[in-house]
Formats: C-alpha cells, structure tokens, sequence
C-alpha cells in the first residue's frame, strides 16, 4: 500500500497540535527558572494513494513518517486500504519541560511522553 502523509497529499489542517485540557504542574526553581509538565494533544491523518500492498507497511528512513505505525494499524485491524482510505490518529503528549527565568533563553524539553487515545479509520465513497 502506497500512503501519504495527510500534510502533503491532502488541504491543511490535518496535522493539529492543541493544548491538552489536563493539568499543568509547575515547580520553581532556586535559579527563578521552573520544571513544567504539561500536555498536548497531536492528531495526524494519512490517506492512501493507491492500495498496491497489504499493511501493515514496512517503511525505511523517509517514508517512515509517511504511514500510519504498526499500533494504528492493528487498533483498526486494516490488512489492506483502499485508494482513499483514511487514518487518524490522536495521542496525548506528555512533556517535562525546562524554563529558564524570563529572558534568559529557550524551554527545553527533557521527556516527551505520549500514548495514542484514538484511532480512526473512514473509507472512500463507493
């Protein structure tokens, strides 16, 4: 199966982050910077060019980032897709953030943490 990444192949709007509506921990530190945890939620949709091979797909490098990974895939039970098909997913991050006081530099994030919530399959038309 050949798939393409949703943020090529398809109108934009199908790669979305959004701020989780879960708590935010904050702990100030001695040097007025802070350890922040906070979450986000990610959802990415792929939609299959052509239905030329059977899933799950095994891709290298590059093209990685082209298909749905093998948990999408087997939370859905798809064994083949359709020209058309169309996949989402959407997970929670969870990140353990850095903040350097006000000022001083970047937010560096030390662990980013996510766990897929949903996975969504919708067919073509016909």
């Amino acid at each position: 199966m050949k798939l393409r990444c949703s943020s090529v192949s398809v109108p934009a709007g199908d790669r979305h982050q959004a701020p989780a509506q879960l708590p935010v921990y904050a702990l100030r530190l001695s040097t007025h910077g802070a350890l922040v945890i906070f979450s986000t939620y990610d959802t990415t949709a792929w939609m299959a060019a052509s239905s030329s091979a059977a899933l799950p797909a095994q891709p290298s490098g590059v093209e990685a980032s082209y298909v749905p990974p093998a948990f999408v895939v087997g939370g859905l039970g798809l064994t083949s897709a359709p020209a058309g098909l169309r996949v989402t997913a959407t997970a929670v991050d969870r990140v353990l953030a850095f903040v350097q006081p006000q000022g001083v530099g970047f937010i560096y994030v030390m662990v980013n943490n996510g766990a897929a919530v949903r996975v969504a399959e919708s067919k073509p038309a016909g």
